[in-house]
C-alpha cells in the first residue's frame, strides 16, 4: 500500500515534466507573441512544485518516523503480552496441581481471563488508535494526492480543456468502485474468517466450562466423602468411649461378684468348721451321755442298796456326811458346770435332813438338768431377743440406706436419661445430612456400613434402656460398640462359667434350689446366674468385635473407592490443564492472526472506517475547493478556519457566491460530503458527489486564472494542516504512554493473583496433611481391633480357666451338701431327744438367716453406691460428650 501511494504520488511530477515540455513547445509555436507571460506561469507552477514536493518530503519522513516508532512500540507490547502470557500459563500449570481447591483456582483463571480480555480489549484500542494514526496519515497522504490531482488537473484544464478532465475523472471514478469493490470483497473473507475463529473460541469456551462443571461436581462429591468419614470416627469414637464406660461398669459388677464369691467361701468355709466342731461336739455329748447313763445306773444301784439299808435301820450323821461326799463326787464326776446344782442338792439335802423322805438319785439328776436347761434356754432367749433386735434395728436403719439410694440412682438415672436424650438430638441433627448422603453413595458399596449406621441413629436413652438393666444390677454389653476397652478384664481374674455343659450345671442348681437348700447355696446359685449373665456379655462382646471388623473392612473398601476418586479426579485435572493450555496457545495464535490482520478486526468497523475515510477526503476536497473560491472573494484566511477544515463536523456554507452556478454546486456539494459523513454512503452517494464535485472543478476551471495567485495561501493551509496532524501525533503518543501505564498497572495486578496462588498452594498442603492425619486414624483403629481381637482371646482363656474352677466348687459344694445332710440328720435326732436343743437350732437358723440377710443388704448397698458413683461418672462423660458436639458441629 505504502509503495502503490509513494507511485501515485510520484506519477504526477513525472507526467508533469512531460507536461511541461509539451507545454513549452507547444507555447513556443502557439503563442510566440507573448513569451514573458508563459515564463512566469512556468515560474510560478515550478515553484509551487518545489514546496509541494519538500513538503510531501517531510510529511513522508514524518509518517515513517512515526511509523517506526509505533512499529517499536506495538512490538514491545507484544513482547511485554508474550511475557504475561508465559506468566500466565505458569500460574495456571501451578493451579492445576492444588486438587482440592480447583474450583478457587477456576475462579482466579476465569479472573485472569477476564484481565487478559481486558488487556486484549487494551491492545484492540491501541491498534484502533494506531489504525486512527494510519488513517490520519491516509488522510495527509489523500489529501496531498488529491491536491496533487487537482493541480494537474487544473493545469490539464487550463490546455487541454473539459473532455479530457471529464474522461480522466470517470477513469478515476471506475477505479475507485474497482478498488472499493475489491476492498469489499477482502473485508468481507476477512469477516468470514474472523466469525468462523469466533465460533470456534465460542464452542472451546463451552467445552471448557463444561468441564469445569464436572470438576466442581467430583470435588463436591470428594468433599461429601471427607466430610462422611470424619462423621463416622467421631461416631467410632463415641462409641468407643460409651463402651469404655460400660467395661468399667463391668469390671466394677466382676469385682463386686468375686467379693461375694469370696465372702461366700468364707461362710461356707466358717459353716464347715462349725458343722465339724458341732459334730465333735455331738460326739463328745453322746459320749458323755452314755457314760452319765452307766454311772446314773450304777449311782441307781446304789441307791436301790442304801435303801435296803435304811430301811434296815436309820443312817447316823456320819453315814450321811459320807453319802453327801460321795453324791458331790459323782456331781463332778457329771460335769463341772453343775455348781448352782450343787448349791441345790446342798440346799435339798439340807431340807431333806430334817427327816423329809429322800428321792431316787436319777429323778434327782434329770430335775437338775432340766432346770439347768431351762436357765441356759431362757438366757440364750433372752441374748438372742437382744441379737434379733439389735439386727432388726440395723436392718431397718439398712433399708433406709438402700431406700435413699435408690432414689438418688432412680434420680441420676432420669437424668442420664435425659441428657442422652439431649445427646442424641444434637446426634441426629448432625449426622441426618451425612446418613442422606451416605445412603444415595455408599448403600451400593457397603451395605453393613449404611445398616450399622441406621441402628447407630437410634435414641441413646432407648438403646441404653434396652440394654442395661440397671434393676438386674448386671450392665449388658452393646453389640454395636467396639471391644477396645476390655483391657481391663485381662489384668483381674474373672470367674464365669464353662462354655460346655453349662446349661445342664444351672438346670441341677435350680433343681437343687427347688427342692430346698440352704441359703448358702442359693446365694452361690446367683452368684452362678451372675456369671452366666458375664458369659453372655462376653459372647455378645465376640460378636461386637465381629461387627467391627466387618465395619472396618467396610470403611477400607470405602477408602479404596475414595482413592480411586481422587486418582479420577487428578486425572481429570491434568485433562483440564491440557486443554487450558491448548486454549491459551489458540489464544496467542489468534492475537498473532489480528496482529498479523489488524484490519479484520471487525468488517462492520472496517466498513465504517472506509466510509469515514472517504468522508474525511470529501470533506478535504470540499474544503480545498471552497479555500480555492475564497480566494476570489475573500484574501485572508485565518488559521483557526484552516484548522476547522479537518475538525469532524457537518459543512456549512457560510458566504454566498456571486456566481448562483458555483454557490449551487458548492451547496450540492456539501450537502453530499454531509451525507458522506453521515454514514449513509454508497455507490450512488459516492457517483453523485463525484459528479458534484466534477461540476464544482468546472466551475473553479472558469476561475482558475484567479486560484494560481492564491496558491501560496493554500500551500500554507497544507503546513497548518500537517501542524495539527502532528499534534494529533502527538496526542497519540500520549494516549500510549497512558495504555503503557495501564498495561504495567495489569501486570502488577497479575503479580498480585499469582501471590494469592501461593496462598491457594499452602491450603493445598494443610489439606495434604489433614488427609494423611485421617489416613494414620484409620491405621490406629485398625491396630486397636487387633488388640481387641487378642483381648478377647485372653479373655476366652479366663473363661476356660474359670470352667475349671466352677467345676471344682461344684464338687466341693456336693460334698458339702452331703456333711450337710449328715449332720441336719444329726441335729434332728438331737432336737427329738431334746426339745430345747431344736428350739436353738430354730434360734440358730433364724439368726444366720438374718446374719446372710444383713450381709447381703450391704454388698447390694455397696453396689447401690458403686453404681451411684458410676452413673455419676457417666452423667459427667456424657456432659463433656454434650459440651464437645457444639464444638465440633461449629468447626
Amino acid at each position: 500500500m505504502e509503495r502503490e501511494l509513494i507511485d501515485r504520488r510520484r506519477w504526477p511530477w513525472k507526467s508533469r515534466k512531460n507536461f511541461n515540455g509539451l507545454s513549452t513547445g507547444s507555447a513556443d509555436s502557439a503563442s510566440s507573441p507573448a513569451p514573458v507571460k508563459l515564463f512566469d506561469e512556468q515560474e510560478v507552477a515550478r515553484i509551487l512544485q518545489d514546496q509541494v514536493r519538500t513538503a510531501d518530503d517531510q510529511l513522508v519522513e514524518a509518517l515513517q518516523a512515526a511509523e517506526a516508532k509505533y512499529s517499536q512500540r506495538e512490538k514491545a507490547l507484544n513482547l511485554k503480552i508474550a511475557a504475561g502470557n508465559e506468566k500466565l500459563t505458569s500460574a495456571l500449570a501451578e493451579i492445576t496441581i492444588k486438587d482440592n481447591l480447583v474450583k478457587q483456582h477456576i475462579k482466579v483463571a476465569e479472573e485472569a481471563v477476564v484481565g487478559w480480555e481486558k488487556a486484549e480489549t487494551e491492545a484492540a484500542e491501541y491498534k484502533a488508535e494506531l489504525e486512527d494514526t494510519l488513517q490520519k496519515r491516509r488522510e495527509t497522504e489523500e489529501h496531498a494526492k488529491h491536491l496533487d490531482g487537482a493541480l494537474k488537473e487544473l493545469m490539464q484544464q487550463l490546455h487541454c480543456g473539459r473532455e479530457e478532465h471529464e474522461k480522466q475523472l470517470h477513469q478515476t471514478i471506475v477505479k475507485k468502485t474497482r478498488d472499493f469493490d475489491k476492498v469489499r470483497l477482502e473485508m468481507e473473507a476477512k469477516l468470514a474468517e474472523a466469525s468462523k475463529s469466533l465460533s470456534d473460541n465460542r464452542t472451546h469456551m463451552i467445552e471448557l466450562k463444561a468441564e469445569n462443571e464436572a470438576i466442581n461436581h467430583a470435588l463436591q462429591d470428594r468433599s461429601r466423602m471427607i466430610a462422611e468419614l470424619n462423621d463416622i470416627r467421631a461416631h467410632v469414637e463415641s462409641e468407643i468411649k460409651i463402651l469404655r464406660v460400660r467395661f468399667d461398669g463391668l469390671e466394677k459388677e466382676n469385682f463386686d461378684l468375686k467379693y461375694k464369691l469370696h465372702t461366700v467361701t468364707k461362710e461356707l468355709e466358717i459353716r464347715s468348721a462349725e458343722l465339724e466342731y458341732g459334730k465333735k461336739a455331738s460326739d463328745v455329748m453322746s459320749r458323755h451321755h452314755a457314760d452319765s447313763l452307766k454311772k446314773i445306773a450304777r449311782l441307781e444301784d446304789e441307791c436301790n442298796r442304801l435303801r435296803m439299808m435304811v430301811r434296815k435301820k436309820l443312817p447316823n450323821p456320819a453315814a450321811i456326811v459320807r453319802m453327801k461326799q460321795e453324791l458331790d463326787s459323782l456331781a463332778k464326776e457329771a460335769g463341772e458346770s453343775a455348781t448352782p446344782r450343787h448349791r441345790r442338792r446342798q440346799s435339798m439335802l439340807r431340807s431333806q435332813s430334817g427327816g423329809v423322805e429322800f428321792l431316787p438319785i436319777h429323778e434327782l439328776v434329770v430335775v437338775d438338768e432340766a432346770q439347768d436347761l431351762q436357765e441356759a434356754n431362757a438366757e440364750r432367749i433372752a441374748n438372742m431377743d437382744e441379737e434379733t433386735r439389735m439386727l432388726k434395728e440395723a436392718l431397718a436403719k439398712r433399708n433406709d440406706e438402700l431406700q435413699s439410694a435408690r432414689l438418688m440412682c432412680a434420680r441420676t438415672a432420669s437424668r442420664l436419661t435425659a441428657v442422652e436424650d439431649e445427646l442424641e438430638a444434637l446426634k441426629a441433627a448432625s449426622a441426618e445430612s451425612v446418613y442422606i448422603s451416605r445412603e444415595n453413595s455408599i448403600s451400593k458399596e457397603t451395605p453393613s456400613v449404611s445398616s450399622s449406621s441406621s441402628s447407630s441413629s437410634l435414641p441413646v436413652s432407648e438403646s441404653i434402656s434396652k440394654r442395661v438393666p440397671w434393676r438386674d444390677g448386671v450392665p449388658k454389653l452393646d453389640p454395636s460398640k467396639n471391644s477396645v476397652e476390655m483391657e481391663p478384664f485381662a489384668h483381674s481374674r474373672s470367674y464365669s462359667e464353662p462354655r460346655l455343659g453349662f446349661k445342664s450345671f444351672v438346670h441341677e442348681l435350680a433343681v437343687e434350689n427347688s427342692s430346698g437348700i440352704s441359703p448358702q447355696q442359693q446365694h452361690i446359685a446367683d452368684l452362678e446366674k451372675a456369671l452366666a449373665a458375664n458369659y453372655r456379655d462376653f459372647q455378645a462382646a465376640n460378636r461386637t468385635c465381629e461387627e467391627l471388623r466387618a465395619q472396618l473392612s467396610s470403611t477400607e473398601k470405602q477408602f479404596a473407592a475414595l482413592q480411586a476418586r481422587n486418582a479420577a479426579n487428578e486425572q481429570s485435572v491434568i485433562v483440564l490443564q491440557d486443554r487450558l493450555d491448548k486454549l491459551l496457545e489458540s489464544q496467542v495464535t489468534a492475537e498473532k492472526y489480528q496482529t498479523n490482520s489488524a484490519d479484520a478486526a471487525s468488517p462492520e468497523a472496517s466498513i465504517s472506517q472506509f466510509q469515514m475515510e472517504f468522508a474525511t477526503t470529501a470533506k478535504c476536497v470540499i474544503q480545498a475547493t471552497e479555500a480555492l473560491v475564497r480566494a476570489l472573494e475573500i484574501h485572508n484566511v485565518s488559521a483557526a478556519e484552516a484548522e476547522g477544515a479537518f475538525a469532524f463536523e457537518p459543512i456549512v456554507m457560510p458566504i454566498h457566491w456571486k456566481e448562483s452556478k458555483l454557490d449551487s454546486s458548492m451547496s450540492s456539494s456539501s450537502l453530499a460530503a454531509n451525507k458522506l459523513q453521515e454514514r449513509e454512503s454508497d455507490v450512488h452517494s459516492v457517483l453523485s458527489f463525484m459528479s458534484k464535485l466534477s461540476s464544482n472543478l468546472t466551475c473553479i476551471a472558469e476561475l482558475s486564472t484567479l486560484v494560481i495567485k492564491d496558491l501560496r495561501k493554500d500551500s500554507e493551509a497544507v503546513r497548518l494542516c500537517l501542524d495539527s496532524a502532528n499534534a494529533q501525533i502527538f496526542q497519540l503518543q500520549e494516549i500510549t504512554g497512558k495504555s503503557q501505564e495501564d498495561r504495567v498497572a495489569s501486570e502488577i495486578q497479575v503479580e498480585v493473583e499469582l501471590n494469592r496462588i501461593s496462598d491457594l498452594e499452602r491450603m493445598v498442603s494443610q489439606l495434604q496433611t489433614e488427609k494423611a492425619e485421617a489416613l494414620r486414624q484409620v491405621s490406629d483403629v485398625v491396630t486397636q481391633l487387633r488388640e481387641a481381637k487378642e483381648k478377647v482371646d485372653a479373655l476366652s482363656d479366663q473363661l476356660k480357666e474359670a470352667e475349671v474352677l466352677i467345676a471344682s466348687l461344684r464338687l466341693q459344694t456336693d460334698h458339702q451338701k452331703q456333711e450337710d445332710e449328715l449332720i441336719e440328720e444329726e441335729l434332728l435326732e438331737l432336737s427329738s431327744s431334746h426339745p430345747g436343743l431344736a428350739k436353738m437350732c430354730a434360734a440358730d437358723a433364724e439368726m444366720n438367716g438374718l446374719h446372710s440377710k444383713l450381709a447381703s443388704l450391704e454388698v447390694e448397698l455397696l453396689g447401690e453406691r458403686r453404681r451411684h458413683h458410676d452413673f455419676i461418672a457417666k452423667l459427667e462423660d456424657l456432659q463433656q460428650q454434650i459440651h464437645r458436639c457444639p464444638e465440633s458441629l461449629f468447626q
